[in-house]
């Protein structure tokens, strides 16, 4: 088992003040055996726009606002 996590700072949700992370993705096997696409990085999206002045995700509240989450990427590359 796997997490892009380990490792990171940061945060995709914050509850109450605290950041969390509970967002991520699911990748098979295949994705570390040397052929094809490989998993190289994660990253959160951490956009200043979608960010509230305080840092939390700026959250939809009606007229304006993104998710309460913050976006996560994972980037594959090709296998040499």
């Amino acid at each position: 088992l796997f997490s892009p996590w380990a490792g990171q700072a940061g945060y995709s949700y914050v509850y109450k003040g605290a950041g969390e992370r509970l967002d991520g993705f699911l990748l098979g096997p295949g994705f570390a055996d040397g052929k094809g696409l490989e998993y190289d990085s994660f990253c959160i999206g951490n956009d200043p726009t979608l960010l509230s002045s305080s840092g939390s995700p700026l959250a939809w509240t009606g007229a304006s606002g993104y998710s309460d989450h913050l976006p996560v990427a994972c980037r594959l590359v090709f296998a040499d």
